[in-house]
């Protein structure tokens, strides 16, 4: 009896470990977000990965598609304009961007590649895992030649020109707090306000803050876009 119960309690805890790594695995998710895609680009996105069907992600201008999911280990995602049709084989020249082992988290930005003749966009990706963008932080990508400073709630932000940072924990969570970010305008070498306002932390969401300047203008403006259910 001893041994019958020990067996079953060994099987009983080799099919409950099984269950958890595949409940992980599930939770290795991504996004993806082509913020201000010039007219014309595409709608949509094939992702290939070794180990997984290919899968059709939307590719939204403002907010970020809904999770798919990653596979394990350091992986080399490739993007195609379509699903290819069976047997075919990948182009050489298609985008890619690789996902390091240790990121449980992706978030994955596309931007405007003319010179790639089989999809005309590149891909950049993001660790959103806990450690590095969690619940809460916000990244600011300055995609401008001014440098950017101020305070976000209790946290400090010095981010220059053409670079990115991070702010994590700037309150409590669901708490108020006021923004007051000022740039350098590299023209004039004169210092502007830029953000006043008052953000809420979020204790469920992480965001990424784009500031940039508008097609044809040399202002400096910025957008939210929060990121839901990674």
């Amino acid at each position: 009896m001893n041994y019958l119960f020990l067996q079953k309690n060994r099987i009983f805890a080799l099919l409950f470990s099984v269950a958890l790594s595949s409940v992980a695995l599930a939770d290795r998710t991504a996004q993806m977000l082509y913020f201000k895609a010039p007219k014309g680009a595409p709608e949509s996105v094939a992702i290939y990965q070794t180990g997984k069907d290919p899968v059709e992600v939307e590719l939204k201008r403002n907010n970020f598609s809904e999770s798919f999911e990653l596979g394990s280990g350091e992986l080399v995602l490739g993007f195609l304009p379509s699903i290819l049709p069976e047997d075919s084989e990948f182009p050489k020249n298609a985008p890619t961007a690789k996902v390091p082992e240790g990121w449980e988290k992706v978030l994955i930005l596309a931007f405007h590649d003319p010179k790639n003749p089989v999809m005309p966009v590149r891909f950049k990706v993001i660790n959103a895992s806990s450690g590095n963008l969690g619940n809460g932080d916000r990244m600011f990508i300055n995609f401008t030649n001014s440098d950017v400073f101020g305070l976000v709630g209790r946290k400090k932000l010095v981010l220059k020109a053409n670079a990115t940072a991070i702010v994590k924990n700037a309150a409590a969570p669901g708490e108020e707090y006021q923004v007051q970010i000022d740039r350098i305008d590299p023209v004039r070498k004169k210092r502007l306000t830029f953000i006043r306002q008052v953000w809420r932390q979020s204790a469920t969401r992480r965001s990424l803050i784009f500031i940039y300047s508008p097609p044809g203008s040399t202002a400096v403006t910025y957008y939210n876009a929060p990121v839901r259910d990674l």
